[in-house]
């Protein structure tokens, strides 16, 4: 097996990991799986969304920041690095992401939930529920707890 294969491979079980909430061995799988194949994207990704689940921010911002050095068009590092500034109360740099993200993959549902909170947020309602009503168009069976919450959140809107 070549090195890309077996760093997938450990990619895999790390997500696995980190699906059944096994975040030390989720981060030791995916911490593999970089130093087998330091240029993927999709990995540093993960890595970012455990340190993320760890309480590790700033170790998860550098991963968030490497995917996209990586690849500028991964939406889910733009989604997962927007959700940490917003939480840093980083708003303008969360915005940006988030705009990023929606024009860059328009049918990605995530960041138009993450985008419309935000801009809500800000007192945008017009532009929010436009963001709101694109993430109901989109969003896929995963979704269905949010679905039902937007719907009742939209009625209540200004």
């Amino acid at each position: 097996m070549n090195s890309k294969s077996t760093a997938a491979s450990h990619e895999k079980s790390g997500v696995s990991y980190l699906e059944q909430g096994k975040l030390s061995e989720a981060e030791r799988e995916l911490l593999l799986a970089v130093s087998l194949d330091p240029e993927s994207s999709a990995i540093q990704t993960d890595l970012g969304l455990v340190f993320k689940k760890q309480g590790r921010d700033g170790e998860a911002e550098s991963r968030y920041q490497s995917a996209l050095r990586l690849d500028a068009r991964n939406v889910q590092a733009m989604n997962n690095l927007g959700l940490l500034y917003e939480r840093q109360n980083r708003l303008e740099e969360a915005k940006r992401l988030y705009q990023k993200a929606v024009t860059t993959q328009p049918n990605f549902p995530d960041p138009h939930l993450n985008y419309a909170v935000l801009l809500e947020r800000a007192g945008y309602f017009e532009e929010s529920k436009r963001q709101y009503q694109t993430f109901l168009a989109l969003a896929t069976r995963k979704h269905e707890q949010a679905v039902q919450l937007v719907k009742k959140h939209l009625d209540r809107l200004p």
